[in-house]
């Protein structure tokens, strides 16, 4: 759960990121969709 927990954080200082500089907005959004499988992966090995 530490592990979702660390995942999720990292997704929201991306999307802050990217409120902060839009011209990242393709990058960081593949970046996210990849991070949300991994902790979908993880959740669903418990």
């Amino acid at each position: 759960s530490d592990y979702c927990g660390l995942i999720n954080c990292g997704c929201n200082v991306l999307i802050l990121i990217v409120r902060k500089h839009s011209f990242l907005d393709v990058d960081v959004s593949q970046y996210h969709d990849i991070l949300l499988q991994i902790s979908n992966y993880e959740s669903s090995k418990k």
